[in-house]
């Protein structure tokens, strides 16, 4: 029996045993991929994040991750509307959103207003000027996933690159 726990997350997730995050040292990432048994893997980031979406907002959890995230997890057959398309045919970052989320946010596939993502800035230090406090970027939405109302509520994916920018330096 598959648990709704797989759909979300790989069979095997390694995670930093220290801090935040950790940069992939490459050729460890090739010996990996020669493990018998690991057809593939997928690197990811999370970071809290504030989602605007014209008046209404909250804070919910981006993840970011790379083209093998679908295939690791499964995550496109838990679709509820849309598909899970993180780029569009012209290269534009797309976003798959929690069914929770969309809700919430009174937000659709189909609509014409972007999503607005918030990050903390790392730079920042203590301003109190709001414009230097965030790294701030908006983002439409090309699918909306219902996995689990936990996960529906709190996550939202983006692809790998487009977190690291928003996230800012020295993300894995």
């Amino acid at each position: 029996m598959t648990s709704i726990f797989n759909t979300f997350d790989p069979d095997l997730k390694i995670t930093v045993a220290e801090g935040k995050t950790f940069v992939a040292d490459t050729s460890k990432l090739r010996l990996l991929s020669k493990v018998n048994g690991v057809s593939c893997y997928s690197l990811a980031i999370e970071e809290n994040a504030l989602l605007k979406y014209n008046e209404r907002q909250v804070i919910a959890t981006i993840k970011g991750v790379d083209d093998n995230y679908e295939k690791v997890t499964g995550i496109g057959n838990s679709m509820w509307e849309g598909q899970f398309v993180l780029r569009a045919n012209t290269g534009r970052p797309h976003a798959v959103i929690g069914v929770g989320i969309a809700q919430y946010l009174g937000l659709r596939t189909n609509f014409v207003e972007p999503l607005w993502i918030y990050v903390p800035s790392r730079k920042s230090g203590n301003t109190l000027n709001p414009d230097e406090a965030f790294n701030n970027e908006f983002i439409f939405t090309s699918g909306i996933f219902q996995i689990e109302q936990e996960f529906d509520s709190k996550y939202l994916f983006i692809p790998l690159d487009f977190a690291r920018s928003l996230i800012g330096p020295e993300t894995g």
